[in-house]
């Protein structure tokens, strides 16, 4: 993936828009693997470059939706309920975690 695409799918999750995992999780209450997967290959393609203040905010910002949207979903006195989330949601966020570590600590 180059990193226009990258930044472009980082932008949608960012804004919750298209066709991007956050917009699924939010909007659709739908825990896609395939946008999930999309969106950490769209970090890592960003990693070992030049780090950029904003694309920092904007994974801080994804990172936290993530984990509030999952948060909501098992509190039991929250009505959001997300379909497909994995049995292996925590090595999901492992592998987001991960992704996010190498660009926080990749750039020049």
């Amino acid at each position: 993936m180059d990193r226009q695409a990258a930044l472009g799918i980082i932008g949608d999750n960012y804004n919750a828009r298209g066709e991007s995992f956050l917009f699924y999780l939010h909007e659709r209450d739908l825990f896609s693997r395939e946008k999930f997967d999309e969106l950490c290959e769209s970090i890592e393609a960003l990693c070992g470059g030049q780090r950029d203040t904003e694309v920092l905010w904007m994974l801080t910002r994804i990172e936290s939706a993530v984990l509030k949207e999952l948060i909501y979903h098992f509190n039991e006195e929250d009505s959001l309920q997300i379909e497909g989330v994995p049995w292996d949601y925590l090595q999901c966020l492992e592998r987001l975690d991960g992704a996010l570590h190498r660009y926080y600590y990749s750039g020049k």
